[in-house]
């Protein structure tokens, strides 16, 4: 890119760059897409076989035949496993792994569908998909400024898994 007086902002070494907007660009240099500032500044490192930016700052990227996700520092917010990546609505985006749909949120955590199956004082059981049940304890709950009042027994709820015990085989769950 040439400025008005000729002089050069942006060296020719990229094969291709995208319009600007917000004062960054993706681009494609030796054939690997990364993003650049305005002052031709790389952002994120240019190793991505293709690059889409989506909203909240989160960048969908493929490597390796795989997509994953990235924040818009170049970060990498998931691993790259995905066959597809859709685009986000309300915090979840449909994705392939391994040839199955899932939904994932803005960090790649899967989200689980399940129905409440019983509501006591230390937190809420969730039948989720599978047939397993899980627990949303309490603790998780006041994390999203919730008690279990708020909720009814055999209602559909999304959940996310934050932890199963190896041993006991209990399933920790929390909001989406």
């Amino acid at each position: 890119f040439i400025n008005e007086c000729g002089d050069v902002i942006i060296p020719f070494e990229f094969n291709q760059i995208a319009m600007f907007n917000n004062g960054k660009a993706k681009a494609m240099k030796n054939f690997s897409w990364g993003y650049i500032n305005e002052n031709g500044d790389v952002i994120i490192p240019f190793e991505y076989d293709k690059i889409e930016e989506l909203n909240n700052g989160i960048v969908k990227a493929k490597k390796n035949s795989k997509w994953g996700l990235i924040n818009k520092y170049g970060v990498e917010i998931t691993l790259f496993i995905f066959d597809e990546i859709g685009d986000f609505n309300n915090g979840t985006a449909i994705a392939k792994k391994n040839h199955l749909k899932i939904i994932i949120d803005e960090e790649g955590n899967e989200v689980l569908k399940g129905k409440i199956s019983n509501i006591v004082e230390f937190g809420i059981f969730i039948v989720l998909e599978n047939n397993k049940t899980g627990l949303l304890h309490i603790s998780e709950l006041r994390k999203h400024n919730k008690s279990c009042s708020e909720f009814t027994l055999g209602s559909q709820i999304d959940v996310k898994i934050i932890k199963i015990d190896k041993v006991t085989n209990r399933i920790t769950l929390t909001l989406v």
